[in-house]
């Protein structure tokens, strides 16, 4: 196995892109173990923590709609 390493910190998207010219080029790319690909979206074990949490939290209806959300910023953008 052949391996690449990345000089200096790439973006994720960057990553992202890296993965995929690697990709179309032919070559296998290995995923880190902590990460999930699903309908070509990587997400991190961090980032399904989140969506975990966050549907916790829609569950308990602890949301506030976008509606809210844009009468609360016109209200603070206004004063």
């Amino acid at each position: 196995m052949n391996t690449i390493r990345l000089q200096g910190d790439i973006s994720f998207e960057q990553y992202q892109m890296a993965v995929s010219a690697l990709e179309n080029i032919g070559l296998e790319v290995e995923k880190p173990q902590d990460m999930l690909e699903t309908d070509g979206i990587v997400l991190t074990q961090e980032d399904l923590v989140v969506l975990e949490q966050a549907k916790k939290e829609a569950e308990k209806r602890l949301y506030m709609t976008s509606e809210k959300v844009y009468k609360k910023a016109l209200a603070v953008c206004t004063k």
